[in-house]
């Protein structure tokens, strides 16, 4: 017996029903239709209703209104973020009014609040959020598509992004501005929305940002097996998604990897070096991978270097969200803005939003807000050896020093269990990494591996391994214990053949490091210009 399957959402395989939009077009704050957003929309001005303290807009009976209302989707946390794009938008308007004045109507300061609103959205989700769980952002983009048909397919929205619930921890913590927890809460408890006035919208985001999520995996936390939704029902999630995956007809494993052009696994060995998990999967299906169930393969296997998923959910996100870009005409990298907006939205990230809209100015809010950070002991004092320091953080510190022909450094990088990777790139072109050369050092099991790096041609993408020519290391490692410092001092010629030359004077220096994989994975918020 054979059979097929074909990801593109548009074949006759049986599917759920979107009541959304396919696109990121911030729908729960905008809705769906002209109804929706006329429910939404302050009737006297360009903003979005609000309710008392800037917070989401309540109906009669007290309750929160948004675009498109999934009721078991909405927690503590998900309120959050959707209130920092109200505010955004609001906070756009008052921006926009300060430049234009009575010249424009209140729906060209709408349309235009909200043009840039849903591309800080687009780049968040296309570069920050996926480069975070990716590992790197998506491939470059190679603009609009008309002849391709937006749609969601059946296995990403069936299998690969239910990840959510793989993550889930069974109690959250709500910490103050000192880091001390104030308040714990079970899985259930984070539905109640009059939390998130209750401890207030900046408080929530900083605990968000220092909360742990479980790893992607096949186990999961006894709250996600016995959780009960706001519309009191209790489900065992996995059990559901088991379930589901089943009723819409989802193929086995091996047939999905074919259909996603990954090659078969033919062996539990190929799929997970787990060794209890391999036992179960024997255990649960003796006859071989070639009967196992998509949705437990997809979830058993062990996970590329730098991503948070196995090979087949991170291919099916890549898939899916290059196909929402790519069909979507009113794509942020598109024509809909030009060259110098383009640049404006790229240098903008979703910690500097988060910022501008919290209840009050907080300059000191979390610095990473995509991984909580492993705890810091590097040391800051003064250096004989190395009188000169580059660093904003005390994770990673770079001092150096130069003479008549060589720059030469001391890098001090906190590992999580002897992994992670720093960089630093010379004069690049724009606020971004356009036209700078790296170097960039790969620790793994407490050893580093320091190579030269060019950037790629559009910018925003990995770098370019080249070689080493030229960068002499002192110690290539000498660190501590798991968690430790690694520390390492090298040597570059100041003007090298065929590099960028490093001036005396002052120039351009861009710095990232990733302080838990020695995956070279996207920095997220740990970059600095």
């Amino acid at each position: 017996m054979s059979e097929t399957f074909d990801p593109n959402p548009l074949n006759t395989a049986r599917n759920g029903i979107n009541h959304g939009s396919s696109f990121l077009r911030l729908n729960t704050i905008y809705g769906t239709s002209d109804e929706d957003l006329s429910m939404l929309r302050d009737g006297t001005s360009c903003k979005l209703l609000t309710s008392d303290g800037n917070y989401p807009a309540k109906d009669l009976e007290g309750r929160y209104m948004w675009g498109i209302t999934p009721l078991r989707a909405w927690t503590l946390f998900t309120l959050a973020i959707n209130t920092v794009w109200i505010r955004e938008h609001n906070r756009l308007c008052d921006e926009l009014f300060q430049q234009h004045g009575n010249a424009w109507t209140d729906q060209q300061y709408f349309d235009e609040a909200r043009r840039w609103n849903i591309a800080y959205f687009q780049k968040t989700v296309s570069e920050e959020y996926l480069g975070t769980v990716l590992g790197q952002p998506l491939p470059l983009y190679n603009g609009y598509k008309p002849d391709l048909v937006p749609g969601i397919d059946t296995f990403f929205a069936t299998v690969a992004f239910r990840y959510g619930h793989s993550e889930l921890s069974d109690a959250y913590r709500i910490q103050d501005d000192y880091g001390d927890t104030i308040a714990e809460l079970t899985l259930n408890q984070i539905t109640n929305q009059s939390l998130l006035e209750t401890f207030g919208l900046t408080r929530v985001l900083r605990s968000m940002a220092l909360q742990r999520q479980e790893e992607v995996d096949i186990f999961f936390s006894d709250a996600v097996k016995n959780f009960k939704s706001p519309d009191s029902h209790t489900y065992d999630l996995p059990s559901f998604d088991i379930s589901r995956s089943r009723d819409r007809g989802i193929p086995l494993y091996n047939t999905v990897r074919e259909a996603y052009k990954l090659p078969r696994k033919s062996s539990w060995d190929e799929i997970t070096s787990n060794a209890d998990i391999r036992n179960k999967l024997e255990s649960l299906y003796p006859n071989g991978p070639d009967t196992l169930e998509a949705y437990v393969g997809a979830y058993s296997e062990d996970h590329k270097d730098g991503s948070n998923f196995g090979e087949l959910i991170n291919e099916s996100l890549v898939r899916q969200f290059n196909r929402i870009r790519e069909t979507d005409e009113n794509w942020w990298e598109s024509d809909l803005f030009n060259t110098e907006e383009k640049a404006e939205l790229r240098n903008i990230t979703f910690r500097d939003i988060i910022i501008r809209n919290l209840d009050k100015k907080d300059s000191q809010f979390v610095k990473s807000i995509w991984t909580v950070q492993p705890q810091s002991s590097g040391d800051g004092g003064e250096d004989g050896d190395y009188p000169s320091k580059v660093s904003t953080w005390t994770s990673y510190i770079v001092r150096y020093r130069l003479d008549d022909t060589h720059i030469h450094f001391k890098v001090e990088l906190q590992t999580l269990g002897g992994e992670g990777w720093f960089g630093m790139g010379f004069d690049p072109s724009d606020n971004g990494m356009k036209g700078a050369e790296f170097i960039i050092g790969i620790v793994k099991d407490n050893k580093v591996e320091l190579s030269n790096y060019r950037a790629a041609e559009a910018g925003y993408h990995p770098p370019i391994k080249e070689t080493s020519e030229g960068l002499e290391i002192k110690n290539p490692n000498t660190s501590s214990s798991s968690g430790g410092i690694t520390t390492i001092e090298f040597s570059r010629p100041l003007n090298p053949s065929g590099r960028k030359q490093i001036k005396r004077g002052k120039m351009k220096y861009i710095m990232a490091y990733n302080p838990s994989s020695s995956g070279f994975s996207y920095h997220g918020n740990n970059r600095q210009l």
